[in-house]
């Protein structure tokens, strides 16, 4: 039966993840979003550093987002809810310690 349906995913292109591929890290069981403009890179370079540690990058805050990076011009929406749900709120300056410590 097991058999039946990955080859029935496979023909509807359907990518079944092998567990041992997806990646872990330094993030691992962290969100991320971000704010503002970053200096040293792109908001897509940095969602794929954070995805590369294992993290999950989030176009806003949520109530399970880890992080808020701040780059400059911090934008109020994202601030007050980071402060409401307790989202710590860090700079870009932290961001790229906390890269370098992967």
């Amino acid at each position: 039966e097991n058999l039946k349906l990955i080859k029935k995913f496979k023909t509807n292109q359907v990518n079944v993840l092998d567990l041992e591929a997806v990646k872990t890290g330094n993030f691992s069981g962290k969100s991320f979003a971000i704010t503002g403009a970053l200096e040293s890179m792109s908001r897509e370079a940095a969602a794929d550093k954070i995805r590369d540690g294992g993290g999950v990058f989030q176009s806003s805050v949520g109530r399970n987002t880890t992080y808020l990076v701040a780059g400059e011009a911090l934008g109020d929406s994202k601030r007050l809810k980071a402060e409401k749900f307790g989202t710590k709120i860090i700079n870009e300056d932290a961001f790229l310690k906390l890269l370098d410590s992967r």
